[in-house]
């Protein structure tokens, strides 16, 4: 049978390992068994709405013409079976090696029941075992004799078939593919929180050589060597146990960059809230758990909190914490562990000079008292007693204090009486003020200043400074 067109341009590519889509950087390394010439992989796209697109190859692993879906191609290739692809070149017939097996649409067995690719004895001049890969309709998978294309390959009674193009989300990435495919060395992780530490799984790599890795900044220890198949398992050092990423080598081999944590946390800091609370702050990515701790293990956690969209989170320390005391913060249960030292000043707000007030003989005048945020916060306690000065008492009958905001870089706000402090007392003889109270309805940002306005009176000239 002369072979058709959709086939011709693909077998133009017998013996160059065709992987469309694919782009192999690096090594690409030998097997023990090479696939023989006439052999190869059906490998398929699978592109569904809404989905990332995921990969199915044959594997046999529920019966004949099974698979299962992948999300990464390598992987779908590496676990894929070999087939007869002469015979797909020849009258395209998908055929399993040396069976007799081929792949064939039955015939329905009630009016209701869809047509399905199914396994069946290899019958010459059956159209319904004639598939081809149209070029022109995005490398869709059609059966010739049933005019259908496939549209759910995963089912254990068969392909389910579609009389519709548009309803078959399959590509066919791979329809020769003779040797071994071309496959970069893939270096996975398991993490064990019990005791913080990452094995390494290596595979495809070069056989028979030391494993290194590093940390691409002069620290390297060889971890292992290769089996005869390329592959390797070792624990990661710990000289190189709280970095994210290290890099692989097999024997003398381009090194390969591996993801093996959680990045650390950004910007971590632990400062007293206005509230007096101590808490570390910091980024992490975005909605992720972010863990609190006496030290490395999971058993070490003595609390979590969840970030924001952006990354922030703050995690209260314990009560009794103070200066000198460590804690260890980290995203993800496998995340890079940081340590952190309460520093000596974690002061939410610092003391502000404001400028000098003219005092009003004969009448109230308000005088400015500042703050200046030092971090970031949001819920604000205050506490302050001030003392007049000699010749002045504070304004009797005053029970609330205004105040107003400036954020970083701006102006004086208007009074915000969400500022206001509504707990005052005054001294007997009028010379002290205490006045306490709570906002919690304003994120204070690091270098906004807030101020109260109490007023002052003059009650002795004589004694009373002109400004304070």
């Amino acid at each position: 049978m002369p072979l058709p067109t959709t086939h011709r341009l693909l077998a133009a590519g017998l013996g160059t390992a065709l992987v469309a889509g694919l782009a192999i950087a690096g090594p690409v390394t030998a097997s023990a068994t090479p696939r023989d010439a006439a052999h190869g992989l059906l490998v398929l796209a699978v592109e569904l709405p809404g989905n990332d697109q995921q990969y199915h190859s044959i594997d046999n692993s529920r019966g004949p013409f099974s698979g299962r879906q992948h999300d990464d191609l390598l992987d779908a290739i590496e676990q894929g079976v070999e087939l007869d692809l002469d015979r797909f070149a020849d009258d395209g017939r998908i055929a399993l090696v040396d069976e007799g097996v081929c792949l064939g649409v039955a015939d329905r067995t009630s009016p209701a029941q869809p047509r399905r690719a199914v396994a069946e004895p290899c019958v010459d001049g059956d159209a319904d075992q004639q598939w081809e890969v149209q070029a022109d309709n995005e490398n869709r998978l059609h059966n010739v004799g049933s005019d259908l294309w496939v549209s759910n390959a995963r089912g254990i009674a068969g392909w389910t078939m579609t009389g519709f193009a548009s309803s078959s989300p399959y590509r066919v990435m791979t329809a020769y593919l003779d040797g071994r495919p071309a496959v970069t060395p893939r270096v996975t992780t398991t993490y064990d929180d019990t005791t913080n530490t990452v094995t390494l799984h290596g595979r495809n790599g070069t056989p028979s050589v030391p494993v290194t890795v590093s940390d691409g900044a002069g620290t390297e220890r060889v971890v292992a060597t290769s089996s005869a198949e390329g592959t390797f398992t070792a624990e990661l050092p710990a000289a190189l146990g709280n970095l994210a990423v290290v890099s692989v080598r097999f024997g003398d081999e381009d090194e390969w960059a591996t993801t093996v944590r959680a990045a650390p946390v950004s910007n971590g800091r632990i400062l007293r809230d206005a509230d007096g609370t101590l808490a570390l702050r910091g980024t992490a990515s975005g909605y992720t758990t972010v863990s609190l701790a006496t030290g490395p293990l999971a058993a070490d956690v003595i609390d979590t909190a969840t970030s924001s969209g952006t990354g922030g989170f703050r995690l209260p320390l314990p009560a009794d914490a103070e200066p000198g005391d460590t804690f260890v913060v980290f995203q993800r249960a496998d995340g890079v562990r940081t340590t952190l030292t309460v520093p000596e000043s974690v002061e939410a707000v610092a003391a502000v000079d404001s400028p000098e007030t003219t005092l009003v003989r004969g009448g109230s005048t308000p005088v400015p008292v500042g703050l200046v945020a030092t971090h970031a916060f949001v819920n604000l306690r205050t506490e302050m007693t001030l003392t007049a000065p000699a010749g002045t008492v504070f304004s009797p009958g005053m029970t609330t204090v205004d105040g107003q905001i400036k954020p970083a870089g701006r102006d004086w706000q208007p009074i915000d009486l969400r500022l206001r402090l509504g707990d005052v007392t005054i001294s007997p003889d009028g010379r002290q003020l205490t006045m306490t109270g709570t906002v919690d309805s304003i994120a204070f940002s690091e270098g906004d200043q807030i101020r109260w306005l109490p007023t002052l009176d003059v009650v002795d000239p004589a004694l009373a400074p002109a400004s304070v």
